[in-house]
Parts: structure tokens; sequence; C-alpha cells
């Protein structure tokens, strides 16, 4: 006995084999294919992420589709136009972009993730040394200003041993005798006179190959030898925690420091430095703005 499909059943099986690995929440179907690679761009080589759900939504209707082994993914048969494009990995900051597929016949995008590895912390402040309960310290890891006499602690405020009484300087907390074992190196480099709103949106430090190499680019192992005044300073360094690895084995942490102001507060009588800062936990001179931590 032959079965007869009505005609609507036909086509509709047909248009929902045409979008190859998505599943759709409407019928509206084109004639162009949009193809993309979803890649983590930090570490080198680049890394395609396998598994990261895709989301793209025009006019009312979406389509989502997961990445393959290769990172790679596919939709068929969709308009042209103005897309709204989401993709989501876990341990990843989510992706959001509106793309303009043309009416080309296939259009390839490349996106790339940002590992939850960068974290900002703004707003540190650091208190003039006068003893070990000071809060002239502070924890890179946590972005959190801590009492000298804390062992986990990656940068210290002191008083200048040379010049007026007005200078003073950051050091490596490896330094403090009870610190040992864990040291904060700073490059040689020093960007200076660069607005907060530049080091937001700097993403790399400046470098022959736009790597950081600990022992290359952080020969400053004893501390950091700028001496600031009072006012505005405004410059910009690198570090490496050295010794500071979040588990074992694990890559190592680069940072980005904001130093922005040293003022005398009157109310305490001590000098205060102003400081914001950048990490990335996964070894990679990459930067970018992320939400706090």
């Amino acid at each position: 006995m032959k079965i007869l499909l009505p005609v609507f059943i036909v086509f509709s099986l047909i248009s929902s084999l045409m979008i190859s690995g998505c599943s759709m929440t409407s019928s509206d179907t084109g004639t162009v294919t949009l193809k993309g690679v979803v890649m983590d761009t930090t570490v080198v080589p680049n890394t395609r992420i396998q598994g990261a759900v895709v989301l793209i939504v025009y006019s009312g209707t979406s389509y989502t589709t997961t990445t393959d082994s290769v990172g790679s993914f596919t939709f068929e048969n969709i308009s042209a136009g103005d897309w709204d494009v989401s993709v989501s990995k876990y341990n990843y900051y989510k992706y959001n972009k509106t793309i303009t597929v043309s009416s080309d016949s296939v259009s390839i995008i490349t996106i790339s993730l940002l590992p939850k590895s960068v974290y900002v912390f703004n707003n540190i402040i650091l208190d003039e040394y006068f003893s070990a309960a000071s809060y002239s310290a502070a924890n890179f890891l946590t972005g959190m200003r801590v009492q000298d006499l804390i062992t986990d602690k990656d940068i210290q405020i002191r008083d200048s041993i040379v010049g007026p009484d007005t200078l003073i300087y950051l050091r490596s907390a490896f330094l403090d005798e009870i610190n040992t074992g864990k040291a904060t190196y700073f490059s040689n480099t020093l960007l200076p006179g660069y607005t907060k709103a530049y080091f937001d949106t700097l993403s790399k430090f400046p470098t022959i190959d736009n790597q950081l190499n600990p022992y290359r680019d952080f020969p400053n192992q004893n501390g950091i030898d700028y001496l600031l005044t009072l006012g505005s300073h405004k410059r910009i360094c690198a570090f490496y925690l050295a010794g500071r690895w979040l588990g074992d084995p694990a890559p190592r942490t680069f940072g980005l420091m904001f130093i922005d102001s040293v003022w005398y507060d009157a109310a305490s009588k001590i000098r205060k430095v102003l400081v914001d800062i950048k990490i990335n936990t996964n070894a990679a001179n990459e930067f970018n703005p992320n939400p706090s931590k």
C-alpha cells in the first residue's frame, strides 16, 4: 500500500533539513549561507573552540547551532540583513554583536571569545607605610588592598630613601622577609602620559612580538624603581606575578598597572596612591576590558 503525504508536510520536512545542524524558531528561509569559526585568540597558536552555542536573530527569525570539533558553524538558507549574533561557551565571556549578512551566496565570519582569565580591578587606594598594620600593600589576584603584615600580597608602598620626604615608591612584596617565594617582576618600559580611558581600552602591552615573556620583558626583579611625587602621574607598566600560580600546574599571571596619582590626605595625615590593575591568569598579553571579578 502506498502512503501519500500531504504536499505541505513534504515541504516542511525539506525546509527543516536545509538548515545544517541548526534548530530554528521560524519557517522563514532565504538564499544566503553564513559560515564562521569561533576562536580563542589569547593563546598562541590560536585555539578553535568546540561546543560553543551560536544564536542568530533577525526580524523575528532565530537559528541556533553548536560549533564542531574545529570550532566551525554553518547556517544555510538564511536571509540577507542585519543579524544579532550571540556566542556562549562555559568559562568564556559571552559574545554579542550585530553582523550584516550580505546578499552574496556565502558570508564568512570569525568570532573571538575572551576566556574568563582577564580581570579588571579599579580604584585601589594604597596608604603610606607606617607599621605592619598599614594598608600599604595589595593582592593583585583579588584586586584588594591588604595590611602590610599579610603574606598574600604582591606590591608595597615605601618611603624613598633618597630625595625629599614627598617621594615614595612601589616595590615587589618579594622584598618583605615574610613573603618569600612570591615576587612581582616589573617591566622596565613605563608608558607615561596616558589617561584612564586609554588604560581601560588597552588590550596589549607593547613588546617586539606582542607577547609577554617573563625572562625578557621583566628584568626588574628587585622592585619597581618608579619614584612617585605628589600629584598626577598617569603611567602604565606591566608586571609578572612569579610564584603566584593558581594551581599546579597553572599558567603564569601577567598584568597591567595604571599609576593614577599620589596625594596627601589631611584627615589621616598620610600619603595615598591610586592605582588600577588588569590581570590575565592565562599567561597571555591580552587585557581587553571585562566585568570586574
